[in-house]
């Protein structure tokens, strides 16, 4: 991965990025933050 061009490896991080924040963790995450209560991983 050391040899992407930078606008591949954006790409790439932004798409994996993307997939992270749509996980069920990365909502409870947030509702957990805005709550001020700790989350509930379900790590899925």
């Amino acid at each position: 991965m050391h040899d992407l061009e930078y606008e591949k490896a954006y790409e790439m991080v932004n798409n994996h990025f993307a997939m992270l924040c749509s996980t069920e963790d990365a909502h409870e995450g947030v509702a957990a933050f805005l709550n001020k209560r700790s989350p509930e991983w379900k790590l899925r």
